[in-house]
């Protein structure tokens, strides 16, 4: 079986508080890079991007949130804490639930939900991904994390989805497997 590999970036994205951004990042394993090369645009925030750090896969998902040892959950999100008392509450409420949610999914809603708290009113996180097993299958998606609204507002597009839907209004005869 190959593996797959991919990488994973944002854009540019403005922030709503620099420090408590950049403490963030670093408690969440996510290298950040400050965007001051835009002379020509006033800015009143910080635009920010971000890319997972070094992991075997290149997604955001492995943030180390908590383990389990039997039944028992292990809060892992002590360097979390104290950066925003909004990301307190919603670290807390996470960790009571740890127990009925796969944590690799959960682990990936609960870093867009938590980037939503940074994300500026009025700017919007594009986290793009793209990813392949040798030549069985390439993967490619973004999540739209605006700022300034609730999670609810947080979008996921997956380039296959968009592909497939574009191919069959255009096809006249039954599409192929992996069109996409």
């Amino acid at each position: 079986m190959a593996n797959y590999y991919c990488t994973a970036r944002s854009n540019y994205f403005p922030v709503k508080d620099a420090v408590k951004f950049d403490a963030f990042c670093a408690a969440a394993g996510v290298k950040c890079y400050k965007d001051d090369d835009l002379p020509d645009i006033p800015r009143a925030h910080a635009y920010y991007a971000i890319f997972p750090e070094d992991n075997d896969h290149g997604g955001f998902e492995d943030i180390p949130l908590w383990n389990m040892e039997g039944d028992t959950v292990i809060d892992e999100t002590a360097a979390l804490r104290g950066i925003d008392d909004k990301l307190d509450a919603m670290l807390t409420e996470l960790i009571k639930m740890a127990e009925v949610y796969d944590s690799r999914e959960e682990a990936r809603v609960w870093f867009l939900e938590a980037l939503q708290l940074f994300v500026a009113d009025g700017g919007v996180a594009v986290l793009t991904e793209v990813g392949a097993e040798k030549s069985r299958y390439l993967t490619a998606f973004a999540n739209i994390v605006p700022g300034g609204k609730d999670a609810s507002a947080i979008t996921h597009c997956c380039l296959s989805e968009c592909v497939a839907a574009a191919a069959n209004k255009l096809a006249t005869l039954p599409l192929g497997r992996d069109t996409y």
